[in-house]
């Protein structure tokens, strides 16, 4: 399977808005922990869909994208303590929330992609597809 170049993947772009917006929304945040738990996550949710473009198998591929999901779900779960903690209001909660939603099915979406099975007679089509298309499928559930 071919794949396109990290930067051309919508959840990768998708992830990094999510990086800028949270390190955005936690740059002002008195706890030090919350702040750099916040950030990093961000930071090695992106980098981790990155790593796994650049290592080029499937099998590789995949298990950056399952750990680039459990960045999400450290994400999700660390702004409750955030908002409790009144680093953000429950507004910017909510939209970074959806944010880590909206790129962990994408995620979702990428990995199916991926596990599909490639059509053997026209191997040229399903490259092309397979490289332009994962995300789409992701972006409309």
């Amino acid at each position: 399977m071919s794949y396109p170049q990290f930067e051309e993947l919508k959840v990768w772009q998708k992830a990094k808005d999510l990086a800028t917006d949270t390190h955005n929304a936690f740059a002002c945040c008195p706890f030090e922990s919350v702040r750099d738990q916040m950030q990093r996550s961000s930071i090695y949710l992106m980098n981790n869909i990155a790593k796994g473009v650049e290592r080029k198998g499937s099998n590789e591929f995949d298990k950056f994208l399952y750990v680039a999901r459990g960045y999400c779900g450290e994400l999700k779960s660390t702004l409750y303590l955030a908002q409790e903690l009144e680093c953000i209001s429950g507004e910017e909660r909510e939209q970074l929330n959806e944010s880590c939603i909206t790129v962990s099915k994408m995620l979702a979406g990428l990995i199916k992609k991926i596990h599909e099975p490639r059509d053997s007679n026209n191997d040229t089509a399903s490259h092309s597809s397979a490289a332009s298309k994962p995300e789409e499928k992701a972006e409309t559930k």
